[in-house]
């Protein structure tokens, strides 16, 4: 499965997106990097897999998929 992980270096504008969305959510700072980077990389089949309740309301929030990992 990490095979399918596609690695997105942080440029100023994923640390840009990610201080909106940081503002906007209410996410913590490696939350909205984690969002910014996936809307940066997302394909209309992708999902967020994350056990951030927060982040994955964010994600859920702009339309994205999303997959808990909470148990």
């Amino acid at each position: 499965m990490l095979e399918q992980v596609e690695p997105v270096e942080l440029h100023a504008s994923i640390a840009d997106r990610a201080a909106l969305l940081a503002s906007e959510h209410g996410l913590r700072g490696f939350d909205a990097i984690h969002l910014a980077s996936y809307e940066r990389a997302a394909t209309s089949d992708s999902v967020l897999i994350a056990a951030d309740g927060e982040l994955l309301r964010a994600a859920a929030a702009g339309g994205y998929a999303t997959a808990s990992l909470a148990r």
